[in-house]
C-alpha cells in the first residue's frame, strides 16, 4: 500500500527506554522517529535525538515540535543542520507548545502566527548560507552567518490547531503534524489543503 509507518515518543522519556524504543522501531522496518518536544517535564529533546541517532544506523528523525519561543531562531538553525548531518533526512516540526508551560517561563505567547512566519523564512535563509539580517517583532538579527554547506532539503512542518496556524501551514510549511478527534482532524486536514491550493506554489511537495 505504500504506508509509511512512524514511532513517536516525547523527551520525557528516559534514555535507556529511548533506546530501547530505538532497536525495536529498526526491528520492525518502522520509517522515522519524531521527539516531541516537552518541556515541562523531561529531558532535552535535541541531547536525546542525537543519541537516538547515534545507536540507529537507518531509522530517519524528527522533532515534532519544538518551539521558538524556546528556543533561539540560531539555536534551531544549528541544532536541525547538525541532525541533518548525522542523518540525511531530517524533519524539523516548529510549533507554539504549551501555552501553561511556557507561562511558568515567563514567557507571554504574542503573534505565534507572525512568529513562526518569521522563523520560518530565517531558517532557509541561513540553511541556504546567506547572511542574515533581520528584525522582526519577537527576535532580531544582525549579520547572522552560520559557517556550513549550504542545505536547502530539511523540511519544516508545522504543529497547528487554530485557524490561522492551520491556514499557514497550508501556505508556508512542507507538512503539518496534526492530532484531536476525528472530526477534527477532518476540518484541519481540509483546512489546510484549502490554503495548500490558494499558495503562490500549490504544486509544491506537502506531507
Amino acid at each position: 500500500l505504500g504506508l509509511l509507518f512512524n514511532l513517536g515518543v516525547t523527551s520525557r522519556i528516559e534514555p535507556r527506554e529511548l533506546l530501547d524504543l530505538c532497536a525495536f522501531a529498526e526491528d520492525l522496518g518502522l520509517e522515522r522517529l519524531w521527539i516531541g518536544e516537552d518541556f515541562n517535564n523531561g529531558h532535552d529533546a535535541y541531547t536525546m535525538a542525537s543519541v537516538a541517532l547515534s545507536h540507529t544506523s537507518r531509522l530517519k528523525l524528527g522533532i515534532g515540535i519544538t518551539s521558538p519561543y524556546l528556543h533561539h531562531v540560531s539555536t534551531i538553525a544549528r541544532v536541525a543542520v547538525s541532525l541533518d548531518e548525522m542523518r540525511r533526512g531530517f524533519i524539523l516540526g516548529l510549533g507554539v507548545g504549551g501555552l501553561s508551560d511556557l507561562e511558568r517561563r515567563g514567557i507571554v505567547v504574542k503573534k505565534p502566527v507572525g512568529l513562526l512566519m518569521d522563523v520560518t523564512m530565517v531558517l532557509r535563509r541561513v540553511w541556504m548560507g546567506e547572511t542574515v539580517t533581520f528584525k522582526g517583532q519577537a527576535f532580531a538579527l544582525r549579520n547572522l552567518y552560520d559557517r556550513y554547506a549550504p542545505r536547502k532539503e530539511i523540511p519544516i512542518f508545522f504543529g497547528a490547531r487554530g485557524p490561522q496556524l492551520l491556514r499557514l501551514a497550508g501556505e508556508m510549511a512542507d507538512g503539518a503534524i496534526l492530532s484531536g478527534p476525528r472530526t477534527y482532524l477532518s476540518k484541519a486536514v481540509k483546512m489546510v489543503k484549502n490554503a495548500l491550493r490558494e499558495s503562490k506554489n500549490p504544486h509544491r511537495p506537502f506531507t
